[in-house]
């Protein structure tokens, strides 16, 4: 994992959403994408972060995830989505077969009044 920026500690519901996110990121990179390499950055921007992971692996057309299916194939893309829009962020998901995946997940960092969590 790498770190850019200049590191400070976020809201704990921040924290949780992002370890949450890149939880699952990797346990669909372990089980479904083949790669051999997978990268994770947290970038500390002004205003927000930034959660980037992104693998070498097989890949899927995200067009046609458009649904959970009865399998369960598709759940963890839409509870990514889910638990970022829940504190004010955004995610998106870029891949093509046979070209890796790369999630992008930006999160406000909300103005701290100098208290920490």
């Amino acid at each position: 994992m790498e770190q850019k920026g200049q590191v400070k500690r976020l809201p704990s519901e921040i924290e949780i959403t992002l370890y949450r996110i890149a939880q699952g990121a990797i346990g669909n990179v372990l089980e479904h994408s083949k790669a051999k390499e997978a990268r994770i950055v947290l970038e500390f921007l002004p205003g927000e972060c930034l959660l980037t992971i992104e693998d070498d692996g097989q890949g899927f057309d995200v067009k046609k995830i458009t649904r959970v299916e009865p399998s369960g194939r598709g759940a963890g893309l839409f509870t990514m989505k889910e638990r970022v829009n829940l504190v004010g962020g955004s995610c998106h998901i870029e891949s093509q077969p046979g070209r890796g995946t790369k999630v992008i997940v930006r999160v406000p960092i909300p103005e701290r009044d100098g208290q920490e969590d």
